[in-house]
């Protein structure tokens, strides 16, 4: 990851307001590669990492603008319970382990807030992929948990997010839990175009959705029956999931497309290049 979370943390320490690029940082600090303490100003609270179902969170406090923060982890590749979670809560509307495990770390955050004598005036849910999934979840069942004065000052941010919003209606409906009447409202996808993930088939999400630009790249292949060889576009699937590109070309909205070659990066009007293959590689006037 070539954007560096903990220094961006660092300079939003003391912001009156956390924007949406400072929750997807908070999103890319919930991964198990993210070496604690965080950066002074954003008080860690707990951690719920040896949950059997796989779930791993963190409730973080931030003084300066008194909101009670929820960061949810993403998929770790090599989490069988992650990828459980993902198939059976995305395509077949199970809520399984780790929406219980979200709910109750938001339960036991709430409860930390009043033991601790907290000054909390928002309630901000982040995550990225798996974790954006469950931070619309914290979000849409956040009624049944947050005290009066909090109920409309809560939010979440999802980073390339999954998608359970089949598996939270009947959660909700099971267990006799409010759903936010207007999930879009409070609930924010950033996605691109161009990753799998928030654009998989089953992928039910109610939460307002920004468009980012896609990566492409140049690929070299074989055509079929072609003795030779061609270029094509291609999109790089790795890049285009990832948080760390997300945070590195924020803003950047999906009229407009990035171009990968090694580890440059270059940004380009258009939703997509204009150049689809040929016999040689192609320069950027060619886009």
């Amino acid at each position: 990851m070539s954007f560096d979370v903990r220094a961006h943390l660092a300079g939003e320490a003391g912001a009156s307001e956390i924007d949406d690029k400072t929750a997807a940082a908070l999103a890319a600090a919930a991964y198990k590669d993210f070496a604690t303490p965080f950066p002074p100003g954003w008080d860690l609270l707990f951690e719920q990492t040896d949950d059997p179902g796989g779930y791993d969170g963190r409730a973080l406090h931030h003084p300066a603008s008194k909101t009670l923060i929820l960061a949810n982890r993403g998929t770790e590749f090599t989490s069988f319970r992650d990828w459980e979670e993902n198939f059976g809560a995305a395509i077949f509307g199970h809520a399984g382990t780790q929406i219980p495990a979200a709910c109750k770390l938001l339960a036991d955050a709430l409860h930390r807030m009043e033991v601790d004598g907290l000054a909390v005036e928002e309630v901000l849910f982040v995550g990225h992929s798996l974790g954006g999934a469950l931070a619309e979840a914290q979000a849409r069942l956040c009624l049944s948990y947050l005290p009066e004065r909090l109920k409309t000052h809560a939010r979440a941010v999802g980073v390339a997010s999954a998608g359970f919003g089949a598996a939270i209606v009947p959660f909700a409906q099971k267990y006799q839990l409010t759903l936010h009447p207007s999930p879009e409202s409070i609930v924010t996808h950033y996605v691109r175009k161009q990753d799998v993930v928030p654009h998989h088939p089953g992928r039910v999400s109610l939460g307002r959705e920004v468009g980012m630009a896609s990566l492409y790249h140049a690929m070299r292949y074989q055509p079929y029956k072609s003795p030779g060889w061609e270029y094509k576009r291609d999109c790089d699937l790795l890049a285009n999931h990832s948080i760390g590109t997300h945070l590195q070309f924020w803003g950047d909205g999906d009229d407009c497309f990035i171009w990968c070659k090694g580890d440059d990066f270059t940004m380009r009007p258009g939703a997509a290049p204009r150049w689809s293959h040929g016999m040689r590689e192609p320069k950027l006037a060619d886009l």
